[in-house]
């Protein structure tokens, strides 16, 4: 390793930790709370035999695994859980490093896309919000599985059958996070394609790929949990939902606040297309048509008919458009053919990249980071404070808990650490004195502190 790519990555470092330290304070989200109780209540061995099962529709259980194994550790604490993220993204950077290298980018652009991927305030909720685990765990692995066959692949070489079962793997961690991973056996296809390769010598590993994945599509579809049959995940087959989702994503990974930003959509489409029509611009630049085509027509598939998918949920496009740009400005900056003209132009960009996300992060993402979870944060307090213990199978209301859904209930789960233990929220279903008297254990929160009142 060169000075010049050690202090580059030294810098990166340092931006991804300026950037995302503040993330270490954050509260959990509500839905922390119900997937923590979900997966809970499923067991150990249930969630285990989950992660090997694609087709039974259980519900993400790599994120499963990621709750489960740190609330054995950290129970309600949620800065090992942020810390925790925090590496898995910055494994993500790496990772967008070696894909842009595995395209053909070279290494100040591949550099520069990891650049944008320590930190876009278009994704924030990907840095800060526990919630979002499953985008978090579903990049990385998407990331480490196309790498991870690019490496496989170089020199055209016929995979091993032990080295194809790490891909396998690693794809199947990726399906097992989210559903955004479905579009991988795609997306590979297409780079064989584009770069020109002879894919048959492993089309037997695609195949594979491509039966894992239908086995998790069925899954989603058909299995006991289908996720389609859940509200909001309904897909909508339109060409205007179509154009809401581009509007949005543009707006997110393009940053558009305050300007409009389909002007700067245009003109990048047309890059995108002469180094998709010309030959000559198709090899010297190939990684700028394959990102183009990566980030508009695969990666978005499995949300573009789905509603209001933004943020975070657009972390694998934003790795292809990273790429893009990366590619298109340093090749740019390259064409005068002198080296100061082309740090000068790099320099000018980090530092007008910089001031966008520092003014973003302080008007929109730190407020929305104080925000995050006070009220649950607040019940989870005055737990500590009371510190109940109740002996199994016991049956308990909660009067007058300050939530409005059924987070409370949840953290009283997860506090009493018993799947025996029934939880009842009043506010929920109202039960009758006489009810109540029969029951356990009584709880009320008066004056906003927790007391037993039975």
């Amino acid at each position: 390793m060169t000075w010049r790519k050690a202090g580059f990555a030294g810098f990166v470092a340092a931006w991804f930790v300026w950037f995302n330290g503040a993330s270490l304070r954050v509260h959990f989200a509500p839905d922390d709370m119900m997937n923590m109780a979900y997966y809970f209540q499923a067991g150990p061995w249930k969630l285990t035999a989950a992660l090997i099962t694609p087709w039974t529709g259980f519900y993400r259980p790599m994120g499963g695994l990621f709750y489960m194994t740190l609330f054995a550790a950290a129970g309600l604490n949620p800065a090992p859980y942020h810390a925790a993220i925090l590496m898995v993204l910055a494994g993500c950077v790496w990772l967008t490093y070696r894909f842009a290298k595995l395209l053909g980018a070279g290494e100040l652009a591949g550099g520069l896309a990891a650049l944008v991927m320590a930190y876009h305030p278009g994704l924030s909720n990907l840095y800060y919000n526990p919630a979002f685990v499953f985008d978090v765990l579903c990049l990385f692995f998407y990331l480490a599985a196309f790498v991870c066959y690019g490496w496989l692949r170089g020199s055209e070489r016929t995979p091993q059958w032990s080295q194809a079962l790490v891909f396998l793997l690693l794809f199947l961690a990726a399906l097992q996070s989210k559903e955004m991973a479905v579009t991988l056996p795609a997306a590979l296809l297409v780079w064989e394609w584009f770069y020109g390769r002879r894919w048959r010598k492993a089309a037997w590993l695609w195949g594979l790929a491509a039966l894992l994945d239908a086995a998790s599509v069925a899954g989603k579809l058909f299995g006991a949990g289908a996720l389609i049959g859940q509200p909001g995940y309904a897909p909508v087959f339109s060409v205007q939902r179509v154009l809401d989702f581009q509007r949005m994503m543009v707006s997110d990974v393009f940053l558009e606040r305050h300007y409009p930003v389909w002007p700067v959509w245009a003109g990048l489409t047309i890059v995108a297309c002469v180094s998709l029509v010309c030959r000559k611009y198709r090899k010297r630049w190939p990684a700028l048509g394959y990102c183009w085509i990566f980030s508009i027509g695969i990666a978005p598939l499995p949300i573009e008919f789905l509603q209001g998918r933004s943020g975070a949920c657009l972390a694998i496009p934003a790795v292809g458009l990273a790429v893009f740009m990366a590619v298109a400005i340093t090749e740019l900056a390259k064409l005068p053919g002198r080296r100061t003209v082309t740090a000068a132009v790099v320099v000018v960009v980090v530092a007008l990249w910089a001031h966008r996300i520092h003014y973003l992060q302080s008007w929109l993402v730190e407020p929305a980071m104080v925000r995050l979870g006070q009220t649950g944060w607040g019940v989870i307090g005055q737990f500590r404070e009371l510190n109940p213990h109740l002996p199994s199978g016991s049956r308990i209301v909660l009067l007058h808990d300050p939530s409005t859904d059924l987070e409370t209930a949840f953290i009283a789960q997860l506090w009493f650490h018993d799947r025996t233990v029934e939880i009842h929220l009043q506010r929920q279903n109202p039960m009758t004195p006489r009810e109540l008297a029969g029951m356990d254990a009584l709880f009320d929160f008066q004056d906003g502190k927790l007391v037993r009142v039975k």
